[in-house]
């Protein structure tokens, strides 16, 4: 991608360092789901994407609500998108009770909800805050953390799965100290462990969140892949670093950054071609640059896709149109399936795999997501993608989408 700016002259950045992977995608973009868009929060007035609250240019509905509770945190980590730290600001536990009926005004439905920061778990409510989501319709709750608080107080993570948490997002860049020191500043690993423990202990779902640097803990893709094949983890998601926020210098280069393929491809050859590069197929909800995503079934041994029992291409990648002797129970739950809303191990997706394919009751019991989310900066920021993106950031009166919030909205 080359930009021309007045002031900073003509900037570059790598955006897919495959030109096949990337116009293959093209085909999985299909139409927005505006109609379950109850209503838009600001009108068209200086156009996108100075109008984010949705209005109703966007062309997506929100399937992922991302409640900041927090811009405190108890690490500082230098690769931080939100440069969170201890002196960060809270809103009240009302404040985010409010927003959380904002978005369910926005919606037919309610969306997934992530609650994130900062590290939520400095708030002395979250449980309370759960549990409120609870009450107010919210099934799929996920918690984003670090881990460190669920470690050293592992009772939390049962009071939090109690109040109606389904999901722990888990900070997990390595299986190496010496890489968490680099990226996030202390040792790291043994509280990550048992922040995992505690989590399992409590019955919740366990997602594994990569920031993957180049030259930095890439090579650290396969070790992560066959920790979470034995630990039995839910799902995977590996992201390319965002240069946004609190980022070290060292670490930026548009240039040569590592991208959705170089992380795929690291995948394949790990795995010894058990999972194919198209095995991953795009994510159709939000811009179909944004992510990709198997699905697979963890024997202990081998991780067996999806992909193998059903063709999600065809019924994926028709620019929405489904041919005529398509099985439309498959379609319905692909569609379940291969959208952000979907949280990984939940019985939720498991219902859907059981309808499209013909696994067994044991393979089905035991599956793992890998997905790989691909974050916008300045560099590469495309405002197309950012009108397709259905993550959202959830605000007073305003959902904002996750990486023009970040570029253009975060203080």
């Amino acid at each position: 991608m080359a930009k021309e700016c007045p002031e900073h002259g003509m900037l570059k950045s790598l955006i897919c360092s495959d030109a096949d992977f990337y116009r293959n995608a093209e085909k999985y973009n299909q139409t927005g789901k505006k109609y379950l868009i109850k209503r838009y929060a600001t009108s068209k007035n200086l156009g996108c994407p100075w109008d984010c609250g949705l209005c109703a240019e966007h062309q997506q509905h929100t399937c992922v609500g991302l409640l900041e509770v927090s811009g405190r945190c108890d690490q500082n980590c230098p690769i931080c998108y939100a440069s969170s730290n201890m002196a960060g600001e809270e809103p009240t536990l009302e404040d985010l009770v409010n927003r959380l009926r904002f978005l369910s005004s926005c919606e037919c439905e309610n969306p997934s909800l992530v609650i994130t920061g900062g590290e939520p778990t400095l708030r002395s409510d979250l449980v309370d805050l759960v549990a409120e989501a609870h009450k107010l319709g919210y099934a799929n709750i996920t918690l984003n953390s670090n881990g460190v608080n669920l470690a050293r107080n592992p009772g939390l993570a049962y009071e939090l799965s109690k109040a109606g948490l389904k999901e722990l997002s888990l900070s997990f860049d390595s299986l190496n100290d010496d890489v968490y020191q680099f990226m996030r500043g202390s040792n790291l690993l043994s509280l990550k462990k048992k922040a995992i423990d505690a989590a399992k202990c409590a019955g919740l779902k366990i997602s594994l969140s990569v920031t993957v640097v180049k030259g930095v803990n890439d090579l650290q893709i396969g070790h992560i892949l066959d920790f979470a094949k034995k630990m039995r983890i839910d799902g995977l998601i590996f992201t390319p670093i965002a240069f946004v926020g609190r980022l070290r210098k060292e670490f930026l280069n548009p240039l040569h950054r590592i991208t959705a393929p170089d992380i795929i491809r690291t995948i394949v050859e790990h795995t010894n071609r058990e999972i194919h590069a198209s095995d991953f197929i795009p994510v159709p909800c939000p811009d179909s640059h944004c992510s990709a995503l198997t699905y697979t079934f963890n024997t202990g041994e081998h991780l067996i896709p999806l992909t193998r029992y059903c063709d999600v291409s065809e019924y994926l990648g028709a620019y929405g149109e489904r041919p005529k002797h398509q099985d439309p129970m498959v379609a319905a739950a692909l569609d379940k399936l291969w959208s952000m809303s979907a949280t990984p191990g939940s019985e939720h997706v498991l219902d859907s795999i059981r309808c499209c394919c013909s696994a067994s009751t044991n393979l089905i019991d035991n599956v793992m997501s890998i997905q790989v989310h691909s974050f916008q900066d300045a560099w590469n920021f495309d405002l197309k993608r950012c009108m397709k993106c259905c993550v959202h950031v959830v605000l007073d009166d305003k959902l904002i989408p996750f990486c023009v919030y970040n570029n253009l909205y975060r203080r």
